[in-house]
């Protein structure tokens, strides 16, 4: 009980500290967004036997979000994506994957980031977002928590789940 009391001090007084700044959300293209970002990881991730590509990309509308702060986001995401790829791939002897996709879904736009990692099927559902909570060997636990926050100030949806085909999927639904 006082290492629970004492790890929730902690956090609270960290929070105090490090204080996200409130989203301004500006229209932004997302499809330019992640060409940024694949220009980015592309060739890190090739180097780690992990190939990132645009597996589809529906036309969509600018979705008005902050794009520093999404972006920060969304770099934490493919970050967990290919080093989850890159391990299983080591496991399994085959190169990894992490697609993303863009899809158009009547008013929303779904954005998910897939890879070949399948490192959530042993983990319970709601244990990814819990803080200090990590599958990776000394993972700090608080990039999804950065993540989730992010995008609950922009008010999206997100799903973060093992698709079935050894797969994870992280799904986020754009306004």
């Amino acid at each position: 009980k006082r290492r629970n009391a004492s790890l929730g001090e902690f956090i609270e007084r960290f929070t105090r500290v490090v204080k996200m700044p409130a989203p301004e959300p500006r229209p932004t293209d997302v499809r330019e967004l992640l060409e940024d970002l694949l220009r980015l990881y592309r060739e890190p991730a090739r180097a780690r036997g992990v190939e990132v590509s645009l597996a589809r990309v529906d036309e969509a509308p600018a979705v008005p979000l902050d794009r520093n702060l999404f972006e920060q986001a969304l770099l934490n995401i493919a970050k967990n994506a290919v080093e989850a790829a890159e391990a299983s791939a080591r496991e399994r002897g085959v190169p990894g994957r992490v697609d993303f996709e863009l899809r158009r879904e009547g008013e929303r736009v779904r954005l998910a980031v897939v890879d070949s990692g399948d490192r959530l099927g042993e983990v319970p559902p709601g244990q990814m977002f819990t803080p200090f909570f990590s599958t990776k060997k000394g993972g700090q636990g608080i990039g999804l928590l950065f993540v989730r926050e992010v995008l609950q100030r922009h008010g999206f949806a997100y799903r973060l789940a093992p698709d079935g085909n050894g797969r994870t999927r992280f799904d986020v639904w754009l306004k």
